[in-house]
């Protein structure tokens, strides 16, 4: 009987962007962007507390529900980068804002939150943009 090889997580590039599976290194950085109290009540699957270790479990799940066609997920490398927030929390458009990045539109009803369907604002910034910052 053949034992079925493991699947392996693709990187993705481009000229402007590289999307790369999350590796173990990345859970201090998940962990501290994830762990704000102010993040998980703006966001749909961030718990909160988000308790110490529970980047690297999330981490951990990644190859298995790439393996069973279920989810890929990719941290991203390179140039342009955006972000989301819900209408009603105003307060995280304006650190968008304060890091450089420019409102682009809204998405209208764009997700469920706790049974109601919610807009989303759209923020971006371009490597170009990030690299010219002071």
């Amino acid at each position: 009987m053949a034992i079925p090889l493991a699947k392996k997580r693709p990187t993705l590039e481009t000229e402007r962007l590289v999307l790369r599976p999350f590796e173990r290194g990345d859970a201090p950085r998940v962990q501290q962007l994830a762990g704000d109290r102010a993040i998980a009540a703006t966001t749909l699957k961030v718990p909160d507390p988000y308790e110490d270790g529970l980047a690297e479990k999330w981490i951990a799940t990644h190859t298995k529900r790439f393996e069973k066609g279920q989810e890929i997920v990719f941290a991203f490398a390179l140039q342009r980068i955006h972000a989301y927030h819900f209408r009603h929390n105003p307060a995280s458009g304006r650190v968008l804002q304060k890091i450089g990045m420019q409102h682009e539109g809204r998405l209208r009803q764009h997700v469920k939150k706790w049974g109601q369907f919610v807009d989303n604002e759209l923020y971006s910034i371009l490597r170009s943009e990030f690299d010219a910052a002071p």
